[in-house]
């Protein structure tokens, strides 16, 4: 339908529309390289037994953790994260880092400066 040159009543699609709230409601994820390491090793390892799947940050009791995955859920947001295929879960946000022991993954506040890697 048109009024005056605009047309109103077209459908378009969150985040393609200019100043449209996905453009502002996206949370930023940053990853450290120790994570970007970690994680890359980790989806190489299970690209052996599922060349399809993904790693995906989840909200948990005790923060956040990295789950493999068959795939991402519709709401999950693309994380840059080197060679790995990782995704975040909507509304996550902050700096994606490893802590000792057992390399452990933390999201830390936004703008945290990276965790110390040591001697590996």
């Amino acid at each position: 339908m048109l009024i005056g040159k605009r047309e109103v009543g077209r459908a378009v699609p969150l985040g393609e529309h200019p100043g449209s709230l996905r453009q502002y409601a996206e949370a930023v994820i940053e990853v450290t390289e120790w994570a970007r390491d970690i994680l890359g090793r980790s989806q190489a390892a299970m690209r052996r037994f599922n060349p399809d799947g993904v790693i995906r940050l989840v909200r948990t009791k005790a923060g956040v953790e990295a789950r493999l995955a068959d795939g991402p859920e519709p709401t999950d947001e693309k994380v840059d994260a080197g060679d790995a295929t990782v995704f975040a879960e909507a509304g996550l946000e902050g700096v994606v880092d490893i802590e000792e022991p057992h390399d452990r993954v933390v999201l830390k506040p936004p703008g945290s400066p990276p965790n110390e890697r040591g001697e590996h």
